[in-house]
């Protein structure tokens, strides 16, 4: 992996560490993907749906007396 990348994600992780709020690690999650994938249509096209909040049922999850439903934000 690319020595640039590799930092980014640390960094990344250090700052998702001591945030305390999920809206502050969504954030900071964002600025990763921005940071890593730049110029790539695909992956900005799944970070403005993260951005806009959009929520997607991904796959529904069989459990004992209910379905679990996975979301992708």
């Amino acid at each position: 992996m690319n020595p640039d990348k590799q930092k980014e994600i640390v960094d990344y992780l250090k700052r998702v560490h001591v945030a305390n709020k999920e809206s502050t690690k969504k954030e900071h999650f964002k600025d990763l993907l921005n940071r890593l994938y730049a110029g790539d249509k695909d992956i900005q096209k799944t970070i403005n749906a993260i951005s806009s909040g959009a929520e997607t049922t991904v796959v529904n999850i069989p459990r004992e007396d209910r379905i679990h439903h996975l979301v992708l934000c």
